[in-house]
């Protein structure tokens, strides 16, 4: 009973689950039909559970049985109320230009800026290695990216760049007027040299440094009426990002497979080789001269599996043998008391914003045929919500909402004022041998913050300037990071947020709708990561 309770803080024994309904019977094809009908982009493992068929039975009913198919969502830019309307004269102004010159297009001289981060976006989904087993491969983004400014210009000749834009110590800097006009008479001018650019137009986006007054003038003087942009005449449409496709998010290099050979209809591999590159299944099948689901099989056939690439924070330095250092503590103190992780006050701030990032290979539409589903993203007029959480006593301390970003001052307030009133209903002998654990952001490791909290909480606390140095750049070693947040975001970004208040309201609900077993085997699973960490040459989270 002793071990029971320690396990589970419950003296109550655990329901067994009811064994789910399999086989594709009259009963579980209607029940599937009237779920789907009610809530189509419902994920397959909800929908499982709620229904109480098995995940593999629920896809054959889905596809064969009701002739659905998984339709993802597609993101836009989010269009005010007159911005239909500019993009729809603009292409009646297009079309009136390709009937006075079918050549039209040829005769454009587009042009746009892009960042280019060192962190840049990689697509789990479609990063995959192939091997026997999980390689656990890392893919390390920085805690404080840099960023390239690059400005390209594009036509049916060549492609005109790129030009980075930088100051005269060589520092990779941000775009404005200023600059812009220089990359257009020192650089762009230069390269029209020897062109015939008579009958050419040049485009431009509605971009604050491309509407000036003297930037519109600077382009007139060279194209005169023949311009493009959002301040003239004819002007192109401010939200028309999607009609520049951006890249999808693959890594441009992909190494070849090696050691793969095709002998008699079959694909052989080298086990022996650890793939560094992430080919495709259709990549294959081009290298191979089979067809892609002959490489699926054949990948089975030996056993291959495909794992996804695996993102953490970048370690600098001493960070690792600072990560073992703190780890090596955590686990004397649960030698000392098994408790130890129940007694931590976890807390850390996170940002939302009304653009969040939404996982579309989980959001699927079952229909027929593809609804062409849609979610706006207000990309151009960003509005976040900066909000502090807790996790102590199997509980969710919070959310408390931050008037803008957080400094000293603000972090000072919380600590003194609002702090002592989110934990006024937890127990005073609970609170007693509480620990206090806070990240590494320049408002925590203030000498007026290390000052108050070695006032209040003595050796009782966990922090970069405490004497229980909190590592660097270790979010996989906080429940908050590793589990609560991306939770929340889950649920808050279900359904795109429409102000700050719905989205403060639905940070309010998904906080009190997790349970409080759910979160004391988050917060006890703490202990395995310490242990994880001595069981590999460099961190895995």
């Amino acid at each position: 009973m002793v071990n029971k309770f320690e396990s589970t803080y419950s003296l109550l024994n655990i329901p067994v689950p009811v064994r789910q309904r399999t086989g594709r019977s009259i009963e579980n094809i209607a029940a599937v039909r009237a779920s789907v009908q009610n809530e189509p982009n419902q994920s397959i493992p909800r929908r499982s559970q709620e229904l109480g068929i098995c995940q593999i039975t629920l896809w054959r009913i889905l596809l064969k049985d009701l002739i659905l198919h998984p339709y993802k969502i597609k993101l836009t830019q989010e269009l005010k109320p007159l911005d239909h309307l500019k993009r729809r004269n603009f292409s009646d102004f297009v079309l009136q230009k390709f009937e006075e010159n079918p050549e039209f297009h040829q005769k454009i001289i587009f042009s746009d800026e892009a960042h280019f981060w060192l962190n840049g976006f990689v697509n789990k989904q479609n990063m995959r290695y192939w091997t026997a087993t999980n390689p656990h491969v890392l893919h390390e983004t920085p805690l404080h990216p840099q960023k390239v400014s690059v400005w390209c210009g594009f036509y049916a000749g060549d492609v005109i760049g790129p030009y980075f834009f930088v100051d005269e110590n060589n520092r990779h800097v941000t775009v404005n007027g200023v600059r812009y006009r220089a990359v257009l008479e020192e650089y762009f001018w230069p390269e029209l040299d020897g062109c015939d650019i008579s009958d050419m137009w040049f485009q431009q986006d509605g971009a604050t440094s491309h509407t000036a007054g003297q930037t519109i003038d600077l382009l007139k003087a060279k194209f005169e009426t023949e311009v493009i942009t959002k301040a003239s005449m004819d002007s192109s449409s401010s939200e028309s990002e999607d009609e520049q496709q951006e890249d999808d998010g693959r890594i441009p290099e992909a190494v070849s497979l090696a050691g793969e050979k095709v002998q008699d209809g079959r694909l052989r591999l080298d086990h022996s080789e650890l793939f560094s590159g992430s080919p495709s299944t259709r990549q294959l099948a081009r290298e191979s001269g089979i067809s892609q689901r002959s490489v699926l099989r054949m990948l089975h056939l030996n056993k291959f599996h495909a794992f996804h690439v695996s993102l953490h924070k970048e370690l600098h330095g001493n960070d690792f043998q600072n990560r073992v250092n703190f780890c090596e503590w955590g686990l004397q103190k649960l030698q000392s008391d098994e408790l130890f992780l129940t007694e931590v006050l976890f807390t850390d701030e996170a940002t939302f914003t009304n653009c969040g990032q939404v996982n579309r290979h989980n959001m699927h539409y079952w229909s027929i045929e593809n609804l062409r589903w849609l979610r706006e993203v207000d990309k151009q007029r960003p509005r976040s919500v900066n909000v502090l959480c807790g996790l102590f006593n199997g509980e969710i301390i919070g959310p408390y909402f931050i008037d803008g970003t957080l400094n000293t001052s603000r972090y000072k307030n919380i600590l003194t004022e609002i702090l002592p009133h989110l934990l006024e209903n937890i127990p005073l002998h609970i609170r007693q041998p509480m620990w206090f654990q806070q990240g590494g952001c320049p408002a925590h490791s203030a000498r007026i913050i290390t000052q108050f909290l070695n006032v209040t909480f003595g050796d009782r606390w966990i922090g970069r300037a405490g004497n229980h140095k909190w590592p660097a750049r270790s979010p996989g070693l906080t429940p908050l990071n590793f589990y609560l947040r991306g939770k929340l975001k889950q649920q808050v970004y279900n359904e795109i947020p429409t102000t700050k208040e719905d989205m403060k309201e639905r940070i309010r609900r998904a906080c009190a709708a997790i349970n409080t077993t759910e979160i004391q085997h988050v917060v006890l699973s703490v202990k395995q990561r310490f242990r994880a960490l001595h069981q590999c040459s460099r961190s895995p989270f």
